[in-house]
């Protein structure tokens, strides 16, 4: 399960952990070659993991192939290619992040939530390549884009770049354009663990690990759906055009609604006594039970949104449904979480099962004197199921997005996205979004 975060390890502890890792970075790059093949761990066991909750959104072994129609999602296995996979002795992996390593060289720098996120993952994804990978031989170098303000204009000039097998960034979009562009020119493949903007030009090389948001309002719409009457449920969001432009993909995600869909509240002014009222009349006299509240930027109107549901649903039994990002709000009160039966999408697990992520855990502890956050899980099980793709299908591991994948704590859904022509493919999407929720002050899956 997924406990309520303790975010002050994101500004305390941490530090040291950032500095342990600074000297190598400041080297313009570090390399970290990991074992043929890893000792066998019988304990299968694995502790809860307690730390810091998905910063960003079910516990599995595998990756499942979430399989579609053919006017969804066009077959991977059928695309036609003009690269010739290969296999190699040792595969270059390069790691691109905003990991801002110059400017943590003083004791009194400050690391923002941001640039932890960033090192955990780069733990992460060291940690696999020297515990946890078999019959693979994997070298990982580590590009810190900020490092460079010319970063676009100067990155295919940098010989890991151009050595790459598989690029794992970076994270701004104008840099994902930018690499995805050299990278298809290249016939190398791109992971995105955290982008979801859909790119300008196409790029069948490109799998996006992290889904969109047209995903989690799917998977929340269609949750709701099946699981309320559709005379409880309610949309409520503030007066933005972009969240206003959200909820169509709640609205789309509803299968099975008539054409009036979901109801609508948009919210001018969160701090109207005229909105409290409308609200216990809503619940109170109009029946209205669910509300889903897409909005995941804006903490105050969410915090105060949720204030104004809990004191206007009286003794009734009312749910709220919200995105991930609401678990990384600092000022949250989680008495709302419990009052109002709380449910978020999802796209980490509640629990990391797998030996690694037991080891990962112990390690971690005994190096840094910290618990890890899933960022650091998310790394490990990342550069996990890149190796295990290359050993199989070589370089080019996007044959393998099918494959069944065994002993990762994530699990991921990839489907083919059209490009504008309707046939060809323009990049790959993982889709698969969980449902959670919050009870006795803890997160816990209720839905994959």
């Amino acid at each position: 399960m997924i406990l309520v975060p303790n975010l002050q390890r994101l500004l305390s502890g941490s530090k040291h952990l950032v500095f342990l890792l600074v000297s190598t970075l400041l080297l313009g790059g570090c390399g970290i070659f990991g074992p043929a093949s890893k000792t066998s761990n019988k304990d299968e066991d694995s502790d809860v993991v307690s730390g810091t909750p998905e910063r960003s959104p079910s516990p599995v072994d595998t990756i499942k192939w979430k399989v579609l129609t053919e006017d969804q999602a066009p077959p991977i296995t059928e695309r036609a290619t003009a690269r010739e996979t290969e296999f190699k002795d040792i595969y270059n992996v390069v790691l691109l992040a905003p990991l801002s390593a110059r400017r943590l060289q003083s004791v009194s720098d400050r690391p923002s939530v941001r640039m932890i996120r960033m090192m955990e993952f780069l733990i992460g994804m060291q940690y696999a390549v020297q515990n946890c990978l078999q019959d693979v031989k994997v070298k990982l170098e580590v590009i810190d884009t900020d490092e460079d303000p010319d970063f676009i204009k100067n990155f295919m000039d940098i010989p890991a770049i151009i050595d790459a097998d598989i690029i794992v960034g970076p994270y701004f979009t104008d840099r994902v354009e930018a690499v995805s562009q050299y990278a298809l020119e290249h016939d190398q493949v791109v992971v995105s663990p955290w982008n979801t903007v859909t790119l300008q030009e196409a790029n069948p090389y490109y799998i996006q690990l992290r889904p969109s948001l047209k995903s989690h309002a799917e998977r929340i719409a269609g949750f709701v759906e099946e699981n309320y009457a559709s005379n409880e449920i309610m949309l409520m969001t503030k007066n933005d055009p972009r969240d206003i432009e959200t909820l169509a993909f709640f609205q789309e995600g509803a299968t099975t609604l008539d054409s009036l869909r979901f109801p609508q509240k948009i919210v001018y002014d969160i701090g109207s006594s005229d909105l409290t009222d409308s609200l216990v009349t809503y619940i109170q006299e109009g029946g209205y039970r669910r509300f889903i509240v897409p909005v995941w930027s804006d903490e105050p109107f969410v915090i105060a949104a949720l204030s104004k549901l809990n004191f206007a649903k009286g003794e009734e039994e009312v749910t709220v449904f919200g995105l991930p990002q609401w678990m990384e709000m600092s000022r949250m009160d989680y008495d709302y979480f419990e009052n109002l039966h709380v449910h978020l999408s999802s796209t980490r697990p509640v629990e990391y099962r797998s030996a690694d992520a037991k080891a990962l855990r112990s390690n971690f502890a005994e190096q840094y004197g910290d618990i890890p956050g899933t960022d650091t899980y998310y790394g490990m099980n990342v550069m996990k199921w890149i190796a295990q793709l290359l050993k199989t299908e070589g370089v080019d591991i996007t044959t393998g997005l099918a494959r069944e994948i065994l002993d990762i704590d994530e699990e991921f859904q990839f489907v083919g996205v059209f490009g504008e022509d309707g046939e060809s493919i323009h990049h790959y999407e993982n889709q698969k979004v969980s449902i959670i929720r919050f009870v006795n002050y803890k997160f816990e899956e209720v839905d994959k």
